[in-house]
């Protein structure tokens, strides 16, 4: 199989056990696990402590150095914890499941493997950050702009930049290995919940494939009746990749899915979701990592000694959260202020519960490291601080939002008013019929509020911030479709939840309740499966990206980490310069086409004194721009470090990658 060319598996391998070892030795010394969560538990706690760890040595050790590093000081402080350490006694102890390891192994495999198929969703926004930050570029920079903060969730991207680094893998494969070992483990994690609810493999299997194909149901439109489907057609303004698909709703729903970086087999439009994804379609660049973080602050919160160290190991956990996906992280410390309004409605005073000090240190530590860590709290922080110093530091992000009358935003079908009952039908269809569990999830929520278990109580009742978004409009400059996240997120609140609860409920229920649920279940999964099974065939056709080929992988493979990393290079198209080499090009300060005038000066009107005196050190450049302007880079001065010539059966030249050298035209 080509994945195992394409990167070292000693150094991965090593690298997972580090993580792995360390992970478990430290959540058993310092949580109340069962035996059989605590392989799983501690893979997840090591990778998320190494990647923070790794965050902050970065900035003052070169990155090797920095991740190796932070890898073996999650071994040690396992060590520390549970010294003296007798070996035998530990394992003895172990519910190792070699059969489950077998399938989690062929899981990341699986999605690793589907992941070099597609090219979907943001690649073009994160694969060219990442190999900047493999070289040291932590907290990183805006790969187009190198002035702009990148206040972002990065936290999957530095997971791709450790195995960029440390195993040889290029960025398209490291960030695909990342996102493919990240949703195994959420599942896997999925799956541990809902056997502590249940105490049934049965349920627990049937939650993990629920959480995995769960999405939204816009099939279910082609139910409704002629006259009803058009006339919501008639209401709606299709946006994004739903314009790009249909000229309206109706016609659109008979098409293929027209988005970038497909594989084989088209998708059907029907099957997708603009508010509801389902994770087979986790392919964008926090995946499925800011699940797998809640899950396991579910898991260790009601699981936690009294302790220093449960409370440390939370607050890494809740940091890390801020890092892959701000929207999860403030929900999460909003849901726990609703849960304790509703204990505080309940018991009828105004005294908060001791019992929140268990979980207030960590909460505490999480926001003020989130605040200084890197990402967009941190970029939020500076901008404050900066306005106020007169020391501005731009970020990239703007944050701001608008009220606005109660409307569902879909990243596809726009703005659907909750005042218009033709668009209930949509919304309906766009969430997804999993929102029918919603009764079970908050009367577990209340559960865990009477038993004054604070933060898996936060976690159900992250879902009132998420669906009071329907009131707000997303201003910033992150693009309106921003929103459409903060709505889902209630969503994947339920979808974890919706098995396990089920199940408990229809024990005691008639055959004709239990088959109807099965059905209810099919039905909230079959876009997902649907999706998924259309992704298969992506796996024997692994690509690159969308803006590169096999001539650009060969720069990549001699060039990148061999230029110095303060320079910048000049191409036409940045997103293929950027990627490959590792360093960044003043070309815009958003993710549109280059917008910075001198470099669309540069590019009608190249020159190479001129891109010189504009900062930039390397030109990189192909065929067609090779064949409009070469002889302007005929001067002296002018470097030739690689050309690469391809030429078809006409002996003429089909394609070539120049890379250049112009600090000498002074």
């Amino acid at each position: 199989m080509y994945l195992f060319t394409e990167l070292n598996f000693f150094p991965f391998v090593i690298l997972l056990a580090l993580w792995s070892l360390g992970g478990w030795l430290i959540v058993s010394r310092i949580f109340d696990l069962d035996p059989a969560e605590r392989p799983w538990i501690g893979l997840g706690v090591g990778l998320t402590v190494a990647t923070l760890l790794a965050n902050i040595l970065a900035r003052f050790l070169p990155t090797t150095i920095a991740f190796w590093l932070s890898a073996l000081l999650i071994m040690g402080i396992g060590l520390a914890l549970t010294w003296p350490l007798n070996l035998r006694e530990t394992f003895m102890r172990e519910n190792l499941q070699p059969g489950r390891w077998l399938l989690f192994i062929l899981a990341v495999f699986v999605f690793t493997l589907i992941g070099r198929g597609l090219g979907i969703f943001d690649d073009y926004q994160n694969l060219p950050q990442i190999p900047s930050m493999a070289l040291g570029d932590i907290p990183p920079h805006f790969a187009y702009d190198p002035k702009l903060i990148w206040s972002y969730h990065y936290f999957l991207l530095l997971v791709a930049a450790q195995f960029e680094r440390l195993t040889g893998a290029a960025p398209w494969v490291a960030m695909d290995l990342a996102r493919g070992l990240t949703l195994a483990l959420t599942l896997s994690l999925g799956g541990i919940l809902a056997y502590r609810l249940t105490r049934s493999q049965i349920a627990a299997t049937l939650s993990v494939c629920l959480l995995f194909f769960a999405g939204g149901a816009r099939w279910i439109l082609l139910l409704l009746p002629a006259r009803l489907l058009q006339a919501a057609s008639s209401s709606i303004t299709l946006i994004g990749s739903g314009a790009e698909t249909g000229s309206d709703l109706t016609s659109a729903l008979y098409k293929y899915w027209d988005i970038q970086g497909l594989g084989p087999l088209p998708f059907p439009f029907v099957y997708g979701s603009g508010l509801d994804a389902s994770l087979v379609m986790a392919h964008a660049g926090y995946g499925a990592s800011m699940v797998m973080l809640a899950l396991l602050v579910v898991l260790l919160a009601t699981r936690a000694t009294r302790g220093w160290g449960s409370q440390a190991v939370l607050a890494l956990l809740l940091a890390a959260l801020s890092l892959a996906n701000e929207v999860t992280f403030v929900f999460l410390y909003a849901g726990l202020i609703f849960a304790l309004l509703i204990w505080l409605i309940k018991q009828r005073r105004l005294a908060l519960p001791k019992s929140l000090m268990q979980v207030l240190p960590a909460m505490i530590g999480g926001g003020l490291l989130a605040m200084v860590q890197g990402g967009v709290f941190t970029g939020i922080l500076m901008g404050w601080l900066g306005r106020i110093t007169g020391t501005q530091t731009e970020a990239l992000y703007k944050v701001s939002f608008a009220m606005r009358l109660p409307t569902v935003l879909s990243a596809h079908l726009g703005n659907l008013s909750l005042l218009n009952p033709v668009d209930w039908f949509v919304i309906i269809a766009e969430t997804g019929l999993v929102i029918l569990a919603l009764p079970w999830v908050i009367r577990y929520g209340l559960e865990l509020v009477r038993d004054e278990k604070w933060l898996e109580a936060a976690w159900i009742f992250s879902m009132i911030p998420s669906l009071l978004t329907i009131f707000v409009e997303y201003t910033g400059n992150a693009g309106p479709t921003a929103l459409s996240r903060m709505t889902a997120h209630f969503l994947m609140v339920i979808k974890i939840y919706a098995a396990p609860l089920l199940w408990l409920w229809l024990r005691e229920r008639s055959e004709t309740i239990k088959v109807t649920a099965l059905g209810w279940g099919v039905a909230v999964c079959l876009s997902g499966l649907s999706l998924f099974s259309l992704q298969f065939a992506a796996m024997p056709k692994p690509i690159y990206a969308e803006y590169l080929d096999h001539l650009d992988a060969q720069i990549y493979e001699k060039y990148w980490g061999a230029l110095p990393t303060d320079a910048q290079v000049f191409d036409p198209n940045p997103l293929r310069a950027i990627t490959i080499l590792g360093l960044h090009a003043t070309s815009s300060n958003n993710y549109g086409p280059p917008s910075n005038p001198t470099f669309l000066a540069l590019v009608t009107n190249p020159d190479p004194h001129r891109i010189n005196a504009a900062g930039y050190r390397y030109v990189y450049f192909d065929l067609p721009y090779w064949r409009k302007y070469a002889t302007r880079f005929e001067d002296k001065c002018v470097v030739k470090l690689e050309q690469l010539e391809e030429t078809g059966s006409d002996g003429q030249t089909s394609n070539l990658r120049w890379l250049l050298d112009v600090s000498a035209c002074n």
